[in-house]
């Protein structure tokens, strides 16, 4: 399963960009540990919009803040599923995907 995060925003309005493919995981014990994130955020993450609004689009490609002063925006992938969401949308088990794969994934 691959899955893409991108953070744009914040104070210093610095772009952050990760991914995970987890079919390159080797170790098993972290596979499966993946895997249960991932079906945890799945449920959250239908229900944050795929499309982007204007503002979000912007905030993502531009380099600028969310709707929020100094927020975050995010764009979190899982699949072929992508919502667009405010660091206050992005909660529970898909904000601990999220920050794994921004942490732990491979950078671009």
């Amino acid at each position: 399963m691959f899955v893409e995060v991108v953070r744009s925003g914040g104070v210093a309005g610095i772009t952050r960009r990760a991914h995970v493919d987890t079919d390159t995981v080797d170790d098993e014990r972290t596979l499966l540990e993946w895997q249960h994130l991932i079906e945890a955020a799945r449920p959250l993450l239908a229900r944050l919009p795929e499309e982007q609004s204007p503002q979000q689009e912007k905030a993502l490609s531009q380099d600028t803040s969310s709707p929020v002063p100094d927020g975050f925006m995010w764009s979190v992938s899982i699949g072929d599923t992508t919502c667009v969401a405010d660091d206050a949308s992005v909660t529970g088990p898909l904000r601990a995907l999220a920050l794994r794969t921004l942490r732990e994934g491979r950078k671009h």
